[in-house]
C-alpha cells in the first residue's frame, strides 16, 4: 500500500520514513516536506491509498481538502486549525513567539529550529547540513502566523492528538471536537503518536 505523508515544519524526510517503515514495514512511504510547492508534489504522486498529515502538514492538508479525495483514508496527526494562542482555538503558541522565530531564522536557522523542537517536545535532532533554505523555513512560520482553517473543518478527518502536546491544548480539542482521538502518553512528537495512537493503516 502506498502511504503519502506531509511532514511537520523543518522536518526532513529521512527520520519520518524511518519511523513509518518501522511502524508499518509492509507499506511504501512517500514523504513530502512542508515547504512551498508541497501541493504540486502531492498532486504528482500516483496511487495514494492513505494520506497522512503531521502538525504543519496536517494544517496544510486541511487548507486543501481537494487534494484528499483520491486517498481511501486521510489521517491527521497533531492537527490544529489555528496555532496562535490569541485565537483561543486550542493553539498554545503566541504570535509574538512566531514573529521572534522568524527573525531568529535569519540570524541562526539551526539554533532557531533546535530551540523550537525542544520546546515542542520533538525528539528529532537538527543537523547542521539540513536541506531547507531559510526562506523555505520562514514560509512555514509565516503560514502559521497569518492563516487559519475554518472552524469545524477538523471534524472531517480522522485525527490523533497527544494528551501531553506542548503546542496544543488537548482538553480544548477534546471538548470542542469529541471525534478526535486523544492519545495518552504522547505529546507533539511523531514517534509517540505512531506508537500509542495510530495503531494500524
Amino acid at each position: 500500500m502506498r502511504v503519502a505523508w506531509i511532514n511537520g515544519w523543518s522536518l526532513e524526510e529521512g527520520s519520518l520514513r524511518a519511523l513509518a517503515t518501522k511502524r508499518f514495514p509492509n507499506d511504501e512511504h512517500v514523504v513530502i516536506a512542508s515547504i512551498p510547492g508541497w501541493d504540486r508534489v502531492l498532486e504528482n504522486v500516483e496511487g495514494i491509498e492513505v494520506l497522512i498529515g503531521y502538525s504543519l502538514g496536517a494544517f496544510l492538508l486541511m487548507s486543501r481538502p481537494d487534494l484528499c479525495g483520491g486517498a481511501k483514508r486521510t489521517i491527521l496527526l497533531a492537527p490544529f486549525e489555528d496555532l496562535r494562542s490569541e485565537s483561543e482555538r486550542g493553539g498554545r503558541v503566541r504570535r509574538g513567539q512566531l514573529s521572534y522565530l522568524l527573525k531568529w531564522l535569519d540570524r541562526d536557522a539551526v539554533a532557531a529550529v533546535v530551540d523550537f523542537r525542544k520546546r515542542s517536545g520533538i525528539s528529532e535532532l537538527m543537523s547542521e547540513a539540513f536541506n531547507f533554505s531559510v526562506d523555505q523555513l520562514k514560509w512555514g512560520i509565516e503560514v502559521l502566523m497569518t492563516e487559519m482553517i475554518t472552524p469545524g473543518a477538523i471534524e472531517s478527518f480522522e485525527c490523533y492528538l497527544g494528551l501531553e502536546d506542548a503546542l496544543l491544548d488537548a482538553a480544548y480539542f477534546d471538548n470542542a471536537y469529541p471525534s478526535i482521538n486523544i492519545v495518552e502518553g504522547a505529546g507533539h512528537d511523531l514517534e509517540g503518536l505512531l506508537e500509542r495512537g495510530l495503531t494500524e493503516l
